[in-house]
């Protein structure tokens, strides 16, 4: 488009209208056009973000591009009696596609919202099954888990029809000998998604396979702090503190929202899968004293007494919401892709 604009563009300057001076025509002529081109970026800024938004939640591929690009592909730029087409129908389009957008977004928080099925994925690593996850710990003072994804085993899984699920919220305690006297009871991690979700998709022939794709990961320096009590560790799905626990905006446990901001639960930051490799890391400050009499510690980190070698299990509980129904896709998906 803009190649064709550009040679019409020309056509016009090297035109004689009116004894213009060439130096005005071209002047106006380079304005016109970069205001196409702006145009242009802007609209094309509106097609990637609406087909990311359908890409991440529906994890289908989004023709946006082919159905609008074509629209102005046998457009010229200059009609018949030498005027400028197209800004007035950019402009439309550009509307159309911002409308389209915050439809589709609508729709999803609907359809996706409140009555969109949850449940709760449990993981149990321990010292005998997986030294490495304790040796690393002990050596560095951090390690790594990964969740992963069976499509056709149901406890992988959390249930027979949990698709496409996305994390909402985790919490992660250790538990293992007794620590020092002075060490406070409450524990401090750091833990990093990064970034390399799976999701369960099902497919027209009746099986289920699961689908790759890479998000944005989360810094293993920051990621989301939380602690836990080392006197009081959650054993069981069916703690009653672990809802609450889970449900809580101030504890650090919150990877994503879930209603009222459609933009981000939908848009191109959408939450990420629980299916996925975390980085937890266990922070120490050598020149931090413990103090049992200050309950809390010191916020974010953990005293020097700390001794990495007295845990031997960890485990994990992460809040997932997902379509209880979902369609196979429709069309080309990232599966194929």
């Amino acid at each position: 488009m803009i190649r064709q604009g550009q040679s019409d563009l020309d056509t016009v300057v090297d035109s004689s209208i009116n004894n213009i001076p060439m130096s005005i025509k071209r002047t106006f002529t380079d304005y016109v056009f970069n205001l196409y081109q702006q145009q242009e970026a802007e609209i094309m800024h509106s097609l990637y973000d609406l087909a990311k938004a359908s890409q991440f939640l529906s994890l289908w591929k989004f023709n946006a591009f082919h159905d609008y690009v074509n629209a102005f592909s046998d457009r010229p730029m200059v009609n018949n009696l030498g005027s400028l087409n197209g800004i007035f129908h950019l402009q439309s389009v550009k509307g159309k596609l911002e409308n389209e957008r915050k439809d589709f977004l609508d729709t999803l928080d609907t359809t996706a919202g409140e009555d969109s099925h949850t449940y709760t994925v449990v993981r149990i690593y321990n010292k005998a099954e997986q030294p490495a996850i304790f040796k690393n710990l002990e050596e560095t003072g951090r390690f790594t888990i990964t969740i992963d994804l069976e499509p056709n085993n149901i406890v992988s899984v959390g249930c027979d029809s949990c698709y496409n699920g996305r994390l909402v919220s985790m919490y992660v305690d250790l538990s293992g000998s007794a620590q020092p006297e002075n060490v406070p009871d409450d524990i401090y991690l750091k833990v990093a998604h990064m970034g390399n979700s799976y999701f369960l998709l099902p497919l027209s022939d009746g099986t289920k396979t699961s689908v790759y794709l890479q998000q944005e990961p989360q810094s293993i320096y920051g990621g989301n702090v939380m602690s836990f009590d080392r006197k009081d560790p959650v054993t069981s799905v069916n703690d009653d503190s672990l809802e609450d626990i889970l449900h809580n905006p101030l504890g650090g446990h919150k990877f994503c929202t879930l209603q009222g901001d459609a933009e981000k639960f939908y848009g191109g930051q959408m939450c990420k899968s629980p299916y996925a490799t975390y980085t937890v890391t266990v922070p120490k400050t050598p020149s931090l004293p413990c103090n049992v009499a200050k309950a809390r510690g010191t916020s974010g980190t953990n005293c020097k007494d700390l001794d990495y070698s007295k845990f031997d299990e960890v485990r994990v509980y992460a809040y997932v919401r997902s379509f209880s129904s979902y369609p196979a896709p429709s069309m080309t998906s990232f599966i194929d892709s």
